[in-house]
C-alpha cells in the first residue's frame, strides 16, 4: 500500500473515530493529526494504570452480578471484559481466581449448580474455561427444560387422597417435581 493510499484511509478513519466520542472526550483529541495519534491519545487517558483506574475496574469486577433471567453468555462476555481490561492495567488474576469470580456472580437461582460445581472439585481445583463450560452446559439445560436462566422452580402436585382435613377437603402433597440438580435451601415438612 502506497503512502498516499495509507493517508486516504487514514483521513476516513479519522472523522469515524471522533464521532463515536462523547463531546468531553473529543474535546482531548482536537489536537490530534492522524488516527493512529488519537487511539494513542485514547489509550493514554484510559487504559494507563492508574491507581483510579484500578480502582475502578475492580469495583466494575466486584459489583458485577449476573441479573436473573438475563443471558448467561452476556454475563460471561461481560466478566472477560472487566478481567481483559485489568489485564491491560497490569492486574493478573489466576486461572481459578477468575472461575470463583464467574461462580460468585451468579444469581441465588443458581446456587445448587455452585454447589455441585465447588463439591465436585479435584485436588487440582479448576480453571475458568471448565466452568464457563458448565455453566453455559447448564444454561442450555434449563432453557431446553423450559426453565429460565432465573428460575430454580419446585411446583407441588396436589392429588386426592382417602382422608379430609378439618376443611372438608382431602387434598395433600403427594409430589416434589423438581428440586434442581443439588441442594436448593428448600425442604418438604
Amino acid at each position: 500500500m502506497s503512502d498516499a493510499d495509507w493517508a486516504s484511509l487514514d483521513r476516513k478513519a479519522m472523522p469515524v473515530i471522533r464521532l463515536s466520542l462523547t463531546k468531553n472526550v473529543a474535546f482531548n483529541i482536537l489536537k490530534e493529526k492522524t488516527s493512529k495519534g488519537i487511539m494513542d491519545a485514547l489509550s493514554n487517558m484510559y487504559e494507563k494504570p492508574s491507581a483510579a483506574n484500578k480502582v475502578f475496574l475492580i469495583r466494575e469486577l466486584v459489583n458485577t452480578k449476573m441479573k436473573e433471567g438475563t443471558s448467561v453468555t452476556e454475563h460471561i462476555n461481560k466478566l472477560n471484559s472487566i478481567l481483559a481490561r485489568l489485564l491491560s492495567v497490569g492486574i493478573k488474576f489466576d486461572d481459578e481466581v477468575q472461575a470463583l469470580l464467574l461462580l460468585s456472580s451468579l444469581p441465588d437461582s443458581w446456587s445448587g449448580t455452585v454447589t455441585a460445581v465447588t463439591g465436585s472439585v479435584g485436588p487440582d481445583g479448576f480453571t475458568f474455561d471448565q466452568i464457563r463450560d458448565l455453566v453455559l452446559g447448564e444454561d442450555v439445560r434449563r432453557k431446553s427444560s423450559g426453565e429460565s436462566s432465573g428460575s430454580g422452580s419446585v411446583r407441588l402436585q396436589w392429588e386426592p387422597v382417602g382422608t379430609e382435613d378439618e376443611s372438608g377437603a382431602d387434598f395433600a402433597v403427594t409430589d416434589v417435581l423438581e428440586l434442581g440438580r443439588a441442594s436448593t435451601g428448600l425442604s418438604v415438612v
